[in-house]
Order: C-alpha cells, then sequence, then structure tokens
C-alpha cells in the first residue's frame, strides 16, 4: 500500500489546448493571389489519400 493505491484527486478531465492554431475565416486577398500564381508555376504531387509529399515545376 503506497501513496498511488488512494486513487488521483483533482479535475483529470480538463480541457487540453490543441496543437494546431485555429483559422478564423478564410484566405486573405494576399494569399489568394500568391496560391494562384504558385499554381500556375508548380505541380503539387500528391498520392490518393495522403497529404502532398513533393512539388514540381511545370514545364513552360
Amino acid at each position: 500500500m503506497g501513496r498511488m493505491d488512494h486513487g488521483q484527486k483533482g479535475n483529470n478531465h480538463k480541457k487540453k489546448i490543441s496543437l494546431e492554431p485555429h483559422q478564423a475565416g478564410g484566405l486573405s486577398k494576399e494569399e489568394v493571389e500568391l496560391s494562384k500564381e504558385l499554381d500556375e508555376t508548380y505541380q503539387i504531387e500528391e498520392k490518393p489519400g495522403f497529404r502532398p509529399t513533393g512539388v514540381k515545376r511545370k514545364s513552360e
């Protein structure tokens, strides 16, 4: 019989802070313009069901 035999005290169900920041709203005008420019220049490599894995420059 040690100290831990009596159970834990306090609130063990506290709200935890998420690791990812919360994004409220959408993209700003600058972000939209930048993404359009990058879409014209680069192609994102991704496999179905996975995150994007690489970037290729589009041939002009």
